[in-house]
């Protein structure tokens, strides 16, 4: 158990009242507003219009990949700026 994380989930006012992915350029920019820029990207959804980044709290943890990733299929979106892994059995 790796201990506390953050978890930060980034999406975009599409400005008709509902929302939208951001692009990769556009969650950087967002994670460096809360010196999150180490944090890694995770998304289990399809489709997703969030983009979800985790970091443990304990720096001596950053950078930490979950060795389930090498497991799971990625799966690639809008050129390959969204990625997204389903689920392993």
């Amino acid at each position: 158990m790796l201990g506390p994380e953050y978890h930060l989930s980034i999406s975009k006012n599409d400005g008709r009242g509902g929302s939208r992915r951001t692009t990769s350029a556009e969650a950087l920019w967002c994670l460096a507003q809360f010196d999150l820029i180490d944090a890694k990207e995770d998304n289990h959804v399809p489709h997703g219009l969030v983009r979800n980044f985790w970091r443990p709290v304990a720096d001596s943890l950053s950078g930490y990949e979950c060795p389930c990733a090498d497991d799971e299929p990625a799966m690639r979106e809008d050129l390959g700026d969204y990625v997204w892994r389903g689920v392993t059995k």
